[in-house]
């Protein structure tokens, strides 16, 4: 009696994964079309500056500068699913840690904390928060 059991347990899941969809998976998904770079720029300098950057044939694009003192800005777009371009303008900073605006990126209606480096004259810099060992 075990044995004729054990076969149908085996004979019914072989059957279910027989029946399951084949071809379903969303072949769009799965093959990759390439996008051609129509420009790109990539500059390092030896002061630890950059800026590199690239635009693609589908419309988006990036463009990020660095100065010497390590502050970056930066735009980029992509295209939404519904066509329209979007644009982010982003910088990062010592001062201002990372600040990104768009027109489709919501705005928070409580008053933002004071970033590091407010002018109230306040030594806020690492030193002032770590003990440094003294060599």
């Amino acid at each position: 009696m075990e044995m004729p059991m054990k076969l149908f347990c085996v004979s019914s899941i072989i059957a279910f994964a027989l029946s399951a969809p084949q071809g379903t998976r969303d072949e769009s998904r799965s093959s990759t079309t390439q996008v051609p770079i129509l420009n790109q720029i990539n500059q390092v300098n030896d002061d630890g500056s950059y800026t590199f950057g690239y635009e693609a044939g589908d419309g988006t694009f990036k463009v990020e500068t660095r100065d010497p003192r390590g502050n970056i800005t930066g735009r980029y777009g992509y295209v939404d699913p519904e066509g329209y371009l979007k644009v982010v303008d982003y910088a990062a900073g010592t001062n201002t840690g990372f600040n990104a605006k768009a027109n489709h990126i919501p705005v928070s209606p409580f008053p933002l904390p004071v970033p590091f480096g407010d002018s109230t004259g306040a030594d806020l810099s690492f030193t002032s928060f770590v003990e440094v060992p003294q060599v």
